[in-house]
Formats: C-alpha cells, structure tokens, sequence
C-alpha cells in the first residue's frame, strides 16, 4: 500500500512538471532528465526515463514501420485508429469524403482525402473501413497500385435474407476482381467489434482474428500489423475462406438448433405431465381439480415451473453423457475406433456442450426458485414437526439438511464445468484437467445430484413413518400418493421418472466402465486390437529381434 500511495504522489507530481512543450522523444535525454531531477525525487526520475525510453522505441518503430491509411471516419475507423497508434505506435492516416467537416473530430491521426491518404501510406497497408457497398465507387475513383488492402467489411445484403445460404463469392473476392493485379486483398478484422478493439488493456491480449488472402505476402504484412495491435491472427486460406467468415457474422445461434429443440421437446412433456399430475390427477376415473388438489394454480410458476426446470436441466445431463457411452458402445460393435462415427452420431456429440450449458442455466433457475419460497409451507417433509407452544421456527431435519448440502457441491461442480468450457478457459486445460473436469465432473454432478432428489423423495417415506398414518404412507413404486391427500394414484410423480431415468443412465455407464469392456475399449482407442489373438501372440514369443519386438 505504501509504494502504492508513493507512485501515485509521484505520478501526480510527474504531471505538473513542465517539459519545455517538447515531444516525448526529444525530450528524454539526459540533459532535460538532469533539469527535471531538481523537482522531481529519484522515483520520478525513473519513471520518467522508462517513459521516455518506452515512448522513443515506439516513434523509432512507427518510423521504421510507416503510416497506415484508414479509409473511413465511422466508430470502426476510431477504433483501429486509436488501436494503432496506442497500442502498436504506428501513425495512421484517415481518408474522408469530406476532410474539412471530419477534421474537427479528436482523431488519432490526420484526416485527408481518399487518395491522399492512400498516398501517405508508407507501410502500404490500406484499411477499408467503409461499408461493402462503397466498394465499387473507391475502386473506380482511387489508384490502389501496389499497396495491401484490409477489407473489414461485411455485407448484410447478402446474407440476411437467403439466411446463409449464399455461395457466391464473398465482398473480398469482389473487391480484388475490381482492383488492378499489383493490389492484393486480405480479408481481416470483420469478426471484431469497435468495442473489442478499444478494450486493449484486457481482452485484446487474447483476441482472435481470421485472415484470408491469395498473396502468402500480404497476409504475412497484416498479420504482422494484427500482432503489433496485440491481436491474435488465425490463417483460413486464401480469399475463398473469407465467405465462412462473412456468413458466420450473420448466423443466428447456428450450432444451438438441435439443442435448443431438443430442450423445448422434452420440456414440453415436462410441462404437460407435471401440470397433469399436480393439478388433474384422476382417482377412480375422476378428474380433481381447485381445492381438491394440493397444488392449484397459483402454485404453477413457482412450485410447478421449478419442478419443470429441474427435470428438464437433469434429462439434457443425461442425453449429453449418454452421447459418449453411445460412441463408446459404437466403437466396440465396429471394432474399430479410427473411423468416423455416422453423422446422427457425430451431430449429437458435437451439440454435447449446448446441452451442458442450457443444463446449467435451467439449474440455475432451479436454485434460484427452489430456494427463494423455501419453508415448512412449500417443503413440511423436510422439517421438523412444530412442538405445541413452540415459538421459534422449526429446524430442518437429516433429510432437509442432507439433500441441501449435496445440491449445493453438485451446483458448484456444474458451475466449474460452465467456467471451464469457456473459449478462453479451455485452451488452458491440460488433458487430464479436460477429462477430470468434463468427464469426471459430469458424472459427479449426476450421482449428486441423483442423491438430491433422491433424499426428497424419501423424506415423504420418513415423514410418513414418523406421524404413522398409513394414509400418507407410499404404497410402493409405481403407487404414489398424492402429496397432500389420503388418496392413491397409479401414475408416477414427475420427480420419480426423472430418477428412474438417471438410475438407467448410470446402469449403462457402470456396464460400459467395468472390465471386460472398458479393456476392450481402452485397447480400441490406443489403436489395438480388442481382444489379442492368440496368433498374434504366438507370433510375439517367436520373435527374438528387438526390432521387431
């Protein structure tokens, strides 16, 4: 804290020094330093050298490198601008349709005709920050001979209505077809926002950017420009690869349509059958509905609707683990795990991390609803029994404490997985961190949470045998009594088809993970055979070479 306090005073004192209103390269050298040294304490001092240093190396880099040429003054154009100068220490150049009007603005750089700038750009990178439609009228008013041209645009009018189902060429391959044969076009920065590009304090030391040119050249130039604006560039090829990167701009959640149905589909069934269940259950042949049932309507969206969640966020855990025992199961029936799996299978694997994350998120609603109206009134088998003239809040019981303890570890290990399975969290993963986060920590949140349910399921058995009424006691799986009521149905809760699910699940892993197939299994994936023939092994004693052993 004190050398805090002690850098910020010297920062401050820093500020009020007069430096003769020369520039930063000129004015650290040793005489104005010996000038300074006056007012300013030793600390200042050194600031002030590794300033001057920092500042000269760039103006020499910026002098070496030369001027950029930004077409356009737009939020886009300011953004590079100030990216440029800041962060790389380059000097840019800005072209506008109107110089006078836009010289008024505080820009990173001057402002200048279109080919004025063009002119100026020593470094012989021109960026095209201007819309896709301006196109044709700068390759017929400006000469862009010789120069790299950085087009950044994207072209909604192409791709919003046909819903990306363009395949003719891109704006890219447009503009260098429109250009003469010295001007080579590289496609870049289109996938990055304005706001990124000035976030380059944070994020922008992990911000990935596609390049794709025809000139092996020009895409070096750019990527080496991206990299001095501490930008990651990501190859895709020459300018046939700039589609995928303008028709991914216009994608709308592409990769989360399966899950997505998936989810609706089955919460669907869950919102029928629990509504169903808890509010027009039917007793000898009967429906019961209103003050008749337990749960009447005003009960739905908290009581209902949470149900609903956590059956829904449960069953999407399932389907994602029961993808990897599928391919698993796949592979051994082959005989063979090099070849690639069928394209229902290879679809349902690939939707495996929309699942999780749509999983966590109905989760997430679970707690939130499940914790907020918590008490005797909405979950009496959880507590105790009020004692006559007890005036304090009953306590919960080994049920109540137990299944809440349980849930709460299983949530934070789905939080973990949701963390991990971020883009920039998972390139830091080593192998065996991926499988004991993933793999592992998927499993751990099914058997935990597994328990969960299961220990409110009991807590009616043990609710029931402690106040000894055989009318509220279970009559066994599938007769379930109504919660609430002294009657019997023959249909299952909502919440035991659930578990009954989970246990199934569970079964298939337990078979898949045991010896012998989990063996058999290892030994496919390590690029053996299943099982070792016996030829095979006679064959190995037979030989004596090392090598060939």
């Amino acid at each position: 804290d004190g050398w805090r306090e002690e850098r910020t005073q010297a920062l401050t004192r820093i500020s009020a020094v007069s430096l003769g209103g020369q520039s930063w390269p000129s004015c650290c050298t040793e005489q104005v330093l010996s000038q300074q040294a006056s007012s300013c304490g030793q600390f200042e001092v050194g600031l002030i050298c590794q300033a001057g240093i920092m500042v000269a190396q760039t103006s020499e880099d910026g002098t070496k490198y030369g001027s950029v040429a930004i077409l356009g003054t737009g939020w886009m154009a300011r953004a590079l601008s100030e990216r440029i100068t800041r962060v790389a220490g380059l000097s840019v150049v800005l072209g506008s349709r109107s110089p006078s009007n836009d010289s008024s603005w505080d820009l990173s750089g001057p402002v200048k005709s279109y080919q004025e700038a063009i002119d100026c750009a020593t470094s012989g990178i021109v960026i095209l920050a201007v819309p896709a439609s301006a196109h044709s009228n700068l390759a017929a008013s400006c000469v862009f001979h010789g120069k790299v041209v950085v087009d950044i645009s994207n072209a909604p009018e192409l791709y919003d209505r046909t819903f990306s189902t363009y395949q003719g060429p891109s704006v890219a391959e447009q503009l260098q077809t429109s250009l003469d044969s010295s001007t080579q076009v590289v496609k870049a920065l289109n996938t990055v926002s304005a706001y990124a590009l000035g976030d380059y304090f944070s994020r922008g030391f992990a911000l990935q950017v596609p390049v794709a040119g025809n000139s092996s050249g020009a895409v070096a130039r750019v990527s080496d420009l991206l990299e001095k604006m501490r930008l990651q560039p990501i190859h895709v090829g020459d300018l046939r690869g700039a589609r995928e990167m303008e028709r991914q701009q216009f994608q709308l959640f592409s990769s989360w349509k399966w899950p997505l149905l998936v989810t609706f589909i089955q919460s669907i069934f869950w919102i029928v059958y629990s509504t169903l269940w808890y509010n027009w259950m039917i007793f000898n042949g009967f429906p019961t509905f209103g003050k008749s049932a337990r749960f009447t309507g005003e009960q739905w969206p908290m009581k209902i609707f949470n149900k609903i969640c956590a059956n829904t966020g449960v069953v999407n855990l399932l389907i994602m683990a029961l993808a990897g025992i599928v391919a698993g199961v796949y592979q051994l029936v082959r005989r063979d795990a090099v070849s690639p799996f069928p394209q229902w299978l290879k679809r349902w694997l690939s939707m495996r991390k929309q699942l999780g994350l749509i999983a966590l998120f109905l989760i997430c609603l679970h707690v939130i609803l499940a914790t907020l109206p918590f008490g005797p009134a909405y979950n009496s088998t959880l507590w105790n029994p009020v004692v006559a003239g007890q005036l304090v809040a009953p306590m919960m019981n080994a049920y109540g404490e137990s299944m809440f303890m349980i849930g709460a570890i299983a949530f934070m290990i789905f939080v973990v997985m949701g963390i991990c399975s971020l883009p920039m969290m998972g390139p830091l993963l080593s192998y065996k961190e991926w499988v004991l986060v993933f793999s592992w920590g998927q499993y751990a949140v099914i058997l935990l949470g597994f328990t969960h349910a299961m220990l409110y399921e009991l807590s009616f058995i043990y609710c029931a045998t402690c106040t000894k009424d055989i009318n509220t006691a279970y009559d066994g799986f599938p007769h379930n009594h109504v919660e609430g009521q002294d009657r019997m149905t023959l249909v299952p809760i909502p919440r035991q088809v659930m578990l009954f699910a989970v246990m199934l699940l569970l079964f298939f892993k337990l078979v898949v993970a045991l010896p012998p197939i989990s063996f058999m299994l290892t030994r496919l994936r390590a690029g053996r055979p299943a099982v070792p023939s016996m030829k095979l092994t006679i064959e190995a004693r037979n030989r004596t070479s090392p090598a060939d052993v």
